[in-house]
C-alpha cells in the first residue's frame, strides 16, 4: 500500500521542485504559488502505527501512558492510538487544533520534510478573530468551524492580521509536540510517512474543560470528555500556555486517499 503510493507521489504531477532542495524560503513560495493547481494527493487517517507494540520504553507512539491511557476512554484512532500519514509534494493539514484541545505528537518516520506553521495557544484568541472575519459564513455556521481542517490561510495574511506564529521544519527522525489548544497547519515537501496522536497531562484539564467543540463532527470526543472531565481531580496544575511546538531527533529505545480541495486563502 505505501508502495504504491509512493510511486503515484514520484510522478510528474506529485514532485518537488528540483532546484533549492534545502532552500524552504523557495519551497515555501513554490507551495503557495501552486497549491490551488493540481490538488495534491494526501493517504491520511490510517489507523496503523510503525512503531514495534512491545517496546515499553522511550517515545513510542503506542505506549505514551499518559492519562488516556488511566481512565476508562474508549479506543479513538488518532486520539488514544495513533495513525498513520502518507504524504506527497504539497499535500497540507489546514488549519486547526486538537479535539477537545489535547496536546499532540507527531513522528515523521521517512522521507520528505514537512513544514509547520503554529500559533501559541496564548494569541489563540488573534487567531480566532482573523479566522471569523475572513470566513464569517463559515462560522455562522459552527463556532468551531476551524476545527474541520477545511482552511488554509498563508503566513502573509497571518502577518498582516497580527498573528503572532512560528514555523519549523521536521526531518525524518525527528519529532513535533505539541501544545494543547496550539492551532497548527502545515505541508509536505515531498514523499514521506509520519504518525501522530494525542495525550492528555494534568496541565490540560482545565484546557479540556474550556475548549469550544465542533457539534457537526462525528468524532465521538464526547466520551474522553465523560471519562476524564468528569471526574474529580484534587490538583490542577496551572497551564503553561508559552510554548508551542518543539523538534527532537528520535532517541533510541482504514486509508483514506484524499484530493485536496479545500478553502485556501494567500
Amino acid at each position: 500500500m505505501a508502495s504504491d503510493f509512493e510511486k503515484m507521489a514520484s510522478g510528474p504531477s506529485h514532485k518537488a521542485p528540483e532546484r533549492g532542495h534545502r532552500d524552504d524560503d523557495f519551497l515555501e513560495r513554490s507551495f503557495w504559488s501552486s497549491v490551488t493547481i493540481n490538488p495534491p494527493l494526501y493517504g491520511a487517517d490510517v489507523a496503523v502505527s510503525f512503531f514495534d507494540e512491545r517496546l515499553d520504553f522511550g517515545w513510542n507512539l503506542r505506549r505514551l501512558g499518559c492519562l488516556l491511557s488511566q481512565y476508562d476512554v474508549p479506543e479513538i484512532p488518532g486520539v488514544t492510538s495513533p495513525m498513520a500519514y502518507f504524504g506527497t509534494w504539497k499535500s497540507f493539514f489546514g488549519w486547526h487544533k486538537e479535539d477537545i484541545d489535547l496536546y499532540s505528537i507527531n513522528y515523521n518516520h521517512a522521507g520528505a520534510a514537512k513544514i509547520w506553521y503554529c500559533v501559541s495557544p496564548r494569541d489563540g484568541h488573534t487567531f480566532d478573530r482573523m479566522a471569523r472575519g475572513l470566513f464569517p459564513e463559515l462560522h455562522a455556521a459552527c463556532p468551531a468551524f476551524v476545527r474541520h481542517k477545511d482552511i488554509m490561510i498563508s503566513p502573509r495574511l497571518l502577518r498582516a492580521a497580527g498573528v503572532p506564529f512560528v514555523q519549523a521544519r521536521q526531518e525524518p527522525g525527528e519529532f513535533i509536540v505539541l501544545n494543547a489548544a496550539a492551532y497548527h497547519s502545515g505541508f509536505n515537501l515531498g514523499f514521506n510517512i509520519a504518525e501522530a496522536v494525542n495525550f492528555a497531562l494534568p496541565e490540560w484539564l482545565p484546557v479540556g474543560r474550556a475548549a469550544l467543540n465542533c457539534e457537526c463532527s462525528a468524532m465521538p470526543t464526547g466520551v474522553v470528555r465523560q471519562a476524564m472531565l468528569g471526574m474529580h481531580f484534587p490538583r490542577l496544575v496551572h497551564v503553561r500556555s508559552d510554548w508551542t511546538l518543539c523538534n527532537g531527533r528520535r532517541r533510541r529505545g482504514g486509508w483514506r486517499l484524499t484530493t485536496l480541495r479545500k478553502r485556501i486563502l494567500m
